[in-house]
């Protein structure tokens, strides 16, 4: 099936699912949590990134847009720090993903955050046995409705997230 929305062609249906607490916009999105979850802290919700859609200086006078990449990711090895963006291989709008980094990009020096900015196409997704395990049973736990959540999932605790974003560890959270 063939989807095209907005100068986006698609090849697949996207379908939603959620995991430890967030939703995800699509299976790609899954994959990739699922390929670096063990290496990496990770966040998906409270991202919006709001940028005036003319050259106005002056924020109020000038008009909002959103833009809200799909995961801050942090490496628990190296502290390394990323807003990531997620595309299928097929994805084929480089003016939308050139438009995306650049406002990524002035979000972080803005705020002088110490994280960078990728993009992240399917095929540079690669799931370990286990990883696909897990997938394969939370595809057949999506179809049966049955959702795969943790009592108090990592990505509520506050010093989970302080951590993504900060790089800062706390006595309390121990993954």
């Amino acid at each position: 099936m063939i989807v095209e929305m907005k100068n986006r062609l698609y090849t697949k249906r996207s379908y939603p699912c959620f995991y430890q607490g967030q939703w995800m916009d699509s299976l790609l999105e899954l994959r990739y949590i699922l390929s670096i979850e063990k290496t990496h802290a990770w966040q998906r919700d409270n991202l919006q990134i709001y940028f005036p859609t003319n050259n106005t200086k002056e924020c109020i006078e000038a008009e909002l847009r959103k833009y809200t990449p799909d995961f801050l990711i942090r490496n628990y090895r190296t502290g390394e720090a990323k807003l990531v963006e997620i595309k299928p291989q097929n994805f084929n709008n480089k003016r939308q993903l050139v438009r995306r980094k650049k406002i990524a990009e002035s979000f972080i020096r803005y705020f002088g955050y110490d994280w960078t900015f990728e993009i992240i196409f399917s095929d540079q997704i690669f799931l370990s046995q286990e990883a696909e395990e897990k997938y394969r049973q939370l595809i057949v736990d999506f179809t049966y409705g049955r959702h795969c959540l943790s009592p108090i999932p990592l990505s509520q605790q506050a010093s989970y997230i302080r951590f993504i974003r900060e790089g800062i560890l706390s006595t309390e959270w121990n993954r």
